[in-house]
């Protein structure tokens, strides 16, 4: 064989293995071909979640469904999220009622992340013993849920990934009302190391106490997966209506 032959299969035989492939593939890049839906979360480590201001909620005080607009840093629109949810639910139960939020991309022609709540009005007067939970999905993807767990002190939640699995944890403060200044709800990793936090923006005394419009700001690293970072956005919407939605048309 001649030295160019044999300098050829030296070549051949050092490439690596498929499964040597896979492995050395960072793990954002592969998930980035599986949730296309939120693909472009793969290089962010921050996200401004603000609430449309409903003129007609704001006369009527009668609850009406939820808009919001995510942006990154750079003011740049990633998704509009749309609640559906029927009037029923939102004149009888307010707060607590059911819903599917879902947010969509570019021109609204796809679908990024699907976050289902069911009803779960439990009829107690202390919201921190009922537990709540919403599903969350991307583009038919199960990603996994975000669970509000019982404390009889701080408001908590367990974030799962499809397979069950703690993947993260968020601890809100013991009084979530505010008079000027953010409210700051900790993620941390299962083991208790600061991930990110959940931060809701003080919008301006008009608009905190004359609507139940709410901003906020969402940390996390980089390197998060991005199906954790789906994750982790849907528990913005679920820690809205538990603590910040308070309009009422029955009561």
């Amino acid at each position: 064989m001649s030295p160019e032959g044999t300098h050829k299969l030296d070549v051949i035989l050092e490439q690596p293995e498929l499964g040597q492939v896979a492995e050395q593939r960072p793990r954002t890049q592969s998930l980035s071909h599986s949730l296309p839906g939120i693909r472009s979360l793969i290089k962010l480590d921050a996200l401004f979640i603000n609430q449309h201001v409903n003129l007609r909620e704001m006369l009527s005080g009668v609850e009406q469904v939820n808009q919001y607009q995510i942006k990154n840093t750079n003011n740049d629109k990633l998704f509009v999220a749309l609640e559906d949810s029927s009037f029923a639910c939102q004149f009888f139960c307010c707060d607590e009622r059911s819903f599917v939020i879902k947010l969509y991309g570019g021109l609204s022609q796809f679908e990024g992340l699907s976050i289902e709540r069911p009803l779960r009005r439990c009829g107690c007067c202390m919201p921190c013993w009922c537990n709540e939970q919403i599903n969350v999905s991307s583009r038919g993807v199960p990603l996994g849920t975000v669970v509000k767990t019982w404390n009889p002190i701080l408001p908590t939640f367990a974030i799962r990934n499809n397979e069950n699995e703690l993947v993260a944890k968020i601890r809100g403060p013991f009084i979530t009302a505010s008079c000027g200044g953010p409210i700051a709800f900790v993620i941390t990793s299962p083991d208790g190391a600061h991930l990110g936090d959940i931060v809701k923006l003080w919008a301006g005394a008009a608009q905190e106490f004359q609507t139940s419009a709410d901003n906020f700001k969402l940390t996390f690293p980089v390197e998060l997966d991005l199906s954790s970072k789906g994750l982790l956005l849907a528990a913005v919407f679920l820690i809205d209506f538990i603590f910040f939605e308070r309009n009422c048309g029955c009561c």
